[in-house]
């Protein structure tokens, strides 16, 4: 119920006050009310349905995104088509704290609601591709337009001879609507995180797809991209967070080479190793360990060739979404959004939590058995959209003693594997930025010992139990090398006599890394380089909502850019505000050369280090100057959106566009801070807006929608009413 406001009788100004806030809530309210004839029903494309529990039960086992492999489908030709649409989910949502960890528990009720999904299913499913392919992607956006949402664009709405109202989009800016949340049927394709060119057909996030429309994306994975997780989410500037929040994400995965005629590593014998360390254990019936001293050497192997450990682990894909139902209430109806607004207010449960759920690959709490003993390699998208790191961790005691040794970040081999063990115990939690992706070797090494995780301060969002025996299936990819099948000889389990002491010796971990001609020309080490003369800009990340500005200056669609490069060049930028606001880049991956807070950098065993490589930063801890990045320019010309990953603040104006040059003509000069239109030399693409369905419909040649006229009205007269 809204609040009724008193004036006193003698109180003129009062008295109007009331009748302008009067006839704007009644004109807004008219703005907002069904028409049934209007978009052939889709303002009610889905009610609120008066039983929104599920009948349904699930169990909480863990599971995964279906597969499919790219390089499949090239061989063909054929294009993989992905639709942006609504769907109806039941994670599981609700007032369950998790302490349960059998995987078979029945759960029912729970609040089944809509959502907008890609591929399908929340998360959508992993796509696997090798270096080389060309992948062929028809996105369709199936939404139908909301005549009450807000645009960032001018709607023409004009009825036919039967009285229905059509809608037309058309390329003209609302300057009103300028960075607000808006569109929330407009859609596009980013795949985050992939070393691809941003030149229609492939990845240009600034491509607007209108309702009912679809395009096909070509893109083309270079022959020496890094192996690594990548992923797919809808970019359409203003509607960036309400697909986010809804958990429209499919993961990529860039395979790793086969390697079946390269010459193995001889693994040593038992007892073994752990990261050099001559460690054996023996294991009583009980569980009590008993450390056996042992030195030895740990044999190191630099190629591009992985060890055998991780060649041999079951791989397991975990998408962690967060589902924060008030905020994307609140987002809701700041875009007029009602479809997803009606839906949202259907879920029921969460108020201890304040509605705010975590999820792994679309289940709430899930339960993973994991086979004691074995190394499995764990692959973590954290779909974040709020400049909130991850932070994962074990909660209380790790029973199942659990341990994680860090192998990639953000889809690129770090240099120093195996780095760890990290901290994931006693408050030490994983910084994992928003947006962000991690590969962990993953072992757990007491049977029947559970151990409970927590994630962006949510407990239990996964709670594993370290079992003898086979442990729980991993899906359709278990590894690269045998695509769409469980590498299932790995996780034969051993049985023991409990009349015998165990003695389970722990396999080692290899140290490695790359070597020099083994590192695509694009992550080539540019610690010891020095940037390119006049390529040294900053870049400065500040504010929220109103305020939101990157370098003082509001996001400019079309042709405006921040700062310029060129091919060949090497670029470095000075960061300021990644202690509040999650830095991403497109296209070019950066190697974190310094930060102002050398403490953490500095510790061997960190998540963040100098000399890491990202596509996205965002360090709690870093809030006393600049972090210095670094980057060569050396393959693709064209845009390069830079943005806060909070996309709260990006929909919000933190958000702009670089440019790099071809150095066809011989172009060789950066600019910093332009924020205007660029042109002449080394411009390869298109670089205004480019609107898939847009209407040629002149904005003034039809009648708008009739809410824009009514807030109009309403507003003109309650501005006379102040005046009189």
């Amino acid at each position: 119920m809204g609040k009724i406001l008193f004036f006193p009788k003698s109180s003129a100004f009062g008295c109007k006050l009331f009748l302008l806030s009067l006839l704007l809530t009644l004109a807004s309210g008219y703005a907002n009310s069904d028409d049934e004839t209007a978009n052939d029903g889709a303002v009610s494309q889905f009610g609120r349905p008066s039983d929104n529990s599920s009948s349904e039960c699930i169990d909480r086992r863990l599971t995964y995104p279906s597969v499919i492999d790219m390089d499949v489908l090239a061989e063909t030709g054929e294009a993989a088509t992905f639709d942006l649409e609504w769907i109806e989910i039941t994670p599981g949502f609700g007032d369950s704290h998790g302490y349960k960890n059998d995987a078979s528990e029945q759960v029912c009720g729970t609040s089944k609601f809509k959502t907008r999904a890609l591929g399908g299913s929340i998360p959508g499913p992993t796509l696997t591709v090798s270096p080389g392919t060309t992948m062929k992607i028809l996105f369709r956006n199936k939404l139908t337009y909301q005549p009450e949402s807000f645009s960032s664009h001018i709607v023409v709405d004009k009825k036919d001879s039967k009285g229905n109202h059509h809608y037309h989009t058309t390329s003209e800016l609302d300057l009103s609507r300028l960075n607000k949340f808006n569109d929330p049927d407009i859609g596009n394709f980013h795949f985050h995180g992939l070393h691809i060119s941003a030149a229609l057909p492939s990845d240009d996030a600034t491509l607007n797809v209108l309702p009912g429309e679809e395009y096909l994306y070509t893109v083309t994975v270079p022959e020496d991209h890094e192996p690594g997780m990548h992923w797919v989410h809808p970019h359409h500037h203003g509607s960036t967070t309400i697909h986010f929040m809804g958990g429209a994400t499919m993961a990529v995965i860039v395979k790793d080479p086969k390697q079946e005629n390269v010459e193995e590593l001889q693994e040593p014998e038992s007892p073994v190793l752990i990261n050099g360390i001559g460690r054996a254990i023996e294991i009583d019936t009980m569980g009590n360990e008993t450390e056996i001293e042992e030195e030895a050497e740990t044999p190191t192997t630099s190629s591009s060739m992985l060890p055998q450990e991780i060649r041999d682990a079951t791989e397991r894909i975990m998408i962690f979404q967060e589902f924060d139902i008030k905020e994307a209430e609140f987002i809701a109806r700041s875009a007029g959004d009602r479809l997803l607004l009606e839906s949202f207010l259907n879920i029921e449960g969460g108020d201890s939590i304040g509605k705010r759920f975590v999820t792994i690959n679309g289940k709430y709490q899930p339960i993973l058995n994991v086979p004691v003993g074995k190394w499995e390699r764990w692959r973590i998208l954290y779909a974040g959209w709020q400049d909130l790191p991850m932070r994962l961790g074990i909660t209380g005691s790790n029973l199942a003693d659990c341990e994680f040794y860090l192998l990639a970040k953000d889809g690129i081999y770090i240099s120093d594997y195996p780095r760890g063990p990290m901290a994931i115990t006693d408050g030490e939690l994983l910084p994992i930025p928003p947006a962000g992706r991690a590969d962990f070797m993953v072992r757990c090494n007491k049977a029947g010992g559970t151990s409970r995780f927590e994630a962006l301060s949510r407990r239990n969002v996964l709670v594993v139990n370290a079992v003898e025996g086979n442990g729980d299936d991993a899906g359709e990819l278990a590894n690269n090398n045998i695509p769409k099948k469980s590498n299932s000889n790995v996780l034969e389990g051993e049985t023991t006599s409990p009349s015998i002491v165990q003695t389970r010796s722990k396999t080692p971990l290899t140290p490695w890394g790359k070597t020099e001609n083994a590192i695509p020309e694009y992550l080539k080490d540019t610690t010891t380089m020095v940037a390119s003369t006049g390529c040294t800009c900053e870049t400065h990340m500040e504010g929220y909502d109103e305020s939101s500005r990157i370098n003082g200056q509001i996001h400019w669609p079309g042709n405006n850019f921040m700062h310029t490069s060129y091919l060949g060049a090497t670029v470095e930028r000075h960061l300021k505000g990644t202690n509040d606001h999650s830095y991403h880049q497109h296209v070019y991956p950066f190697q974190i050369i310094d930060v102002p807070n050398k403490r953490y950098a500095d510790d061997p065993v960190a998540y963040m280090r100098a000399g890491d490589w990202h596509d996205t930063f965002l360090d709690k801890n870093q809030n006393l100057g600049y972090v210095t990045i670094r980057y060569r320019a050396v393959d693709f010309p064209g845009k390069i959106l830079v943005h806060c990953h909070d996309a709260l603040h990006a929909d919000r104006g933190v958000m702009q566009k670089e440019y790099v040059r071809s150095n066809d003509e011989g172009y060789n000069g950066c600019e910093c801070d332009i924020f205007g239109p660029i042109g002449g030399r080394g411009v390869v693409d298109q670089l205004d807006l480019e609107i898939i369905g847009v209407s040629n419909v002149v904005p003034n040649s039809g009648a708008v929608s009739s809410n824009n006229i009514l807030l109009f009205l309403a507003t003109a007269v309650s501005a006379i009413l102040l005046l009189v």
